[in-house]
């Protein structure tokens, strides 16, 4: 999973910050590991292409965690029902993503 947004200063600097989490084709105890470690770097500029300010890794505890998602909003919508359709496609995206690495778990074996 990939993340790129603009970073605005109020003194109007611009920041690009880029992260990314490595989502494991491993046992579901792997899940929380991985939905919760990103990978990040922050570029001094609009874009990836100017210089790097520095790398790290972000890391969430499971209180951090829950009260993300409780700050989830899509912005800008025209009204509450598209808010929450926008809000509802990040979700499905983000479960999605993670029922198709660790969704086997669940899955019975094909039958020869």
């Amino acid at each position: 999973m990939w993340y790129r947004m603009p970073l605005n200063t109020d003194d109007g600097r611009v920041y690009s910050f880029v992260g990314f989490r490595l989502i494991h084709d491993q046992p579901i105890y792997d899940v929380w590991h991985d939905t919760t470690t990103l990978y990040i770097t922050v570029y001094d500029g609009p874009s990836n292409t100017s210089a790097v300010l520095g790398k790290g890794v972000l890391l969430n505890q499971p209180q951090d965690f829950f009260r993300q998602l409780t700050t989830l909003r899509a912005t800008n919508a025209a009204s509450i029902e598209q808010r929450l359709e926008a809000e509802g496609r990040f979700a499905g995206f983000f479960l999605g993503a993670l029922a198709q690495k660790y969704g086997k778990v669940f899955r019975p074996p094909l039958l020869a």
